[in-house]
């Protein structure tokens, strides 16, 4: 049985002492030792292409035609080099960046990643690791390792928090409008700063009492809420209380509302839903926003003679 030699791994300054001269040098000769391991082909445009005041290391275009820029780093990755393969890419149009790298840091690849899920889908950027072995005596190798890489499942995550972001933006304005148009006719919110949640939670005058406000896509909530941390048997004990005066309370209201006492549920809620409309309808925020803060000075209204006594 013949003998299996051993994969040694070697120091990469040992097969090329330096970056520049030696290993770009050789990888532009060599594009397709890099094509194999990233599954598409690379054809050399250029070394030390010009980007405005700046060289990349090696200008490449891809199958399609497109732009590819390729940085290589030895020792650790750093900030200059990502900062060179963001100017590269402005620079030149291009929709492919290659950073190979020695060693590169966990912080740097969550960066790469990162760029992949933000950028649209025509734009890929890699992070790749370069090695080089031999087995005995033989000639040493190039390894390289991808460590990052575009892909559908990132760039859709992108996507995601992109639209969470909006969604974000979109909540916080609806509640800056809210809260401001608010201190006009009541107290209840005064001292509540905007921000991005799905609801707001103020106090109702107890500890265990508090009036909610929420807004869904196509809906908003207006509610009381008893909730304390002793058990359900509390709450719900509260509740009863303020139940037992549910015709006059919804007399008073000049509506039903929805009264929550299930067993199940720690928090107990009297409830006022508006169906009218939601987030999504921005040209009928205004008359939302009013509807809301006019049903929240309704049900508090309603609800303090008895809040009150419990």
């Amino acid at each position: 049985m013949s003998k299996i030699g051993k994969l040694e791994k070697i120091d990469i300054k040992d097969v090329w002492p330096k970056e520049d001269k030696h290993f770009t040098n050789w990888l532009s000769q060599n594009l397709d030792a890099l094509s194999d391991e990233l599954g598409f082909e690379l054809y050399l445009g250029g070394i030390e292409q010009s980007a405005g005041d700046f060289k990349v290391d090696i200008f490449a275009e891809d199958d399609n035609n497109n732009k590819v820029i390729i940085e290589n780093q030895y020792d650790k990755s750093d900030h200059d080099h990502l900062g060179k393969i963001l100017t590269y890419s402005r620079m030149l149009e291009a929709k492919t960046m290659i950073w190979i790298c020695e060693k590169p840091r966990p912080e740097h690849a969550d960066t790469i990643n990162w760029l992949n899920e933000i950028t649209p889908d025509d734009i890929s950027f890699y992070l790749v690791k370069l090695d080089a072995f031999k087995i005995g005596n033989s000639k040493p190798a190039a390894k390289f390792t991808i460590i990052c890489a575009p892909s559908v499942d990132r760039k859709q995550i992108g996507k995601i928090k992109k639209t969470d972001s909006e969604q974000d933006m979109k909540y916080l304005e609806f509640w800056t409008q809210l809260l401001e148009r608010s201190k006009e006719r009541t107290n209840i919110y005064r001292n509540i700063s905007p921000g991005s949640g799905r609801w707001y939670q103020a106090s109702a005058g107890k500890s265990y009492l508090s009036y909610v406000l929420q807004v869904n896509n196509e809906s908003a909530i207006v509610e009381l809420q008893i909730y304390s941390s002793k058990d359900e048997e509390f709450n719900r004990e509260i509740f009863e209380k303020i139940m037992k005066n549910k015709e006059t309370i919804e007399e008073n209201f000049g509506e039903g509302l929805i009264w929550n006492n299930k067993p199940t549920v720690i928090r107990k809620t009297i409830r006022y839903k508006i169906e009218s409309s939601g987030i999504l309808q921005e040209n009928l925020w205004n008359e939302l926003q009013d509807e809301i803060i006019t049903k929240l000075i309704l049900l508090d209204k309603a609800l303090r003679p008895f809040l009150d006594k419990v």
